[in-house]
């Protein structure tokens, strides 16, 4: 009887385990959702407020393999800002 028992607490601890996991990707991919859902209803490019932006590009990038090809540009605070409009004025 003791046997049975541990079959069935352990088969309840997956369960558990199990609903806590799905429920947290559930919650998280809300969250990840909206946030990204925010950000792309924005009509402003969000830039940092430093004085120096850095911008990398990459000759390819690969979801399976690395970036290759880094290529970093620095711009001034007023560039930023010239990119930022210009960004804007080409979002629809």
């Amino acid at each position: 009887m003791e046997a049975s028992d541990q079959l069935t607490t352990h088969a309840m601890w997956q369960r558990f385990i199990s609903c806590v996991i799905l429920t947290t990707l559930i919650i998280g991919s809300v969250l990840v959702f909206n946030q990204l859902r925010s950000h792309v209803s924005s009509s402003r490019t969000l830039w940092p407020m430093s004085d120096v932006v850095t911008l990398t590009g990459y000759g390819q990038i690969s979801p399976m393999y690395p970036s290759s090809d880094p290529t970093s540009v620095v711009l001034t605070r007023s560039q930023a800002l010239a990119l930022d409009q210009e960004m804007t004025a080409f979002q629809l």
